[in-house]
């Protein structure tokens, strides 16, 4: 007997597609505010509203005040240089405008240095200029001297830190500011100086080196 032939039989895997993914959200959405937070919004939009009215109210007044007299000066400096019948040099307008607002304070430590006047200063805080070997400071209505130069004129005349400086060339200190008392000693080489130790005055002729 023959044998039967066994069948071979070939299977075919079908492929299966992945199915597609889906992302549930485990939230409920909202549709709609509620009443409370209706409320809510309503009130925190007053507060934000009335905080920013205030600010912007407060700033308005403080910078509107602050152009208005800025304002006043600019006109009042414009209308001098084009109005008034002589010339007029713009540079000292501008330097009496600034010097006079600083002298309203009547503060005698406050004062205004002009270019020239500050040009001297910052020459004697760099020992570039001639001078009698002072540095003085007001104290109240006096002026006193706060160091003496080493070798200096002051110092070879005997002049003392913490003697009062009472005039300068015959100019009264106590009714100037100290940029005022540092012109006197620079117009002149020789420079006349009265000082007050304790109760009594000495008087010094200094030549300026």
């Amino acid at each position: 007997m023959k044998k039967k032939d066994k069948k071979k039989t070939k299977i075919f895997k079908k492929k299966i597609e992945p199915k597609s993914r889906i992302k549930i959200s485990k939230f409920k959405k909202k549709d709609s505010f509620s009443t409370m937070d209706v409320v809510i919004i309503m009130f925190l939009s007053l507060i934000i509203g009335f905080v920013l009215a205030m600010l912007f109210n407060y700033a308005k007044d403080k910078y509107y005040n602050y152009d208005n007299n800025l304002d006043e000066i600019i006109t009042t400096y414009n209308s001098i240089l084009e109005n008034y019948y002589d010339e007029v040099n713009p540079d000292e307008l501008s330097e009496a405008a600034v010097s006079g607002m600083v002298n309203s304070l009547d503060d005698p430590n406050s004062y205004y240095m002009d270019k020239e006047t500050s040009k001297t200063f910052n020459e004697s805080l760099e020992g570039t200029y001639k001078g009698i070997g002072l540095v003085i400071s007001r104290v109240d209505q006096d002026v006193v001297i706060v160091k003496v130069i080493k070798d200096s004129p002051a110092e070879k005349a005997g002049i003392k830190k913490d003697d009062i400086l009472v005039r300068v060339n015959d100019s009264e200190t106590s009714e100037l500011a100290v940029n005022q008392i540092a012109d006197l000693i620079k117009k002149t080489d020789n420079v006349k100086v009265t000082y007050k130790r304790g109760d009594k005055e000495n008087t010094v002729n200094l030549k300026k080196t």
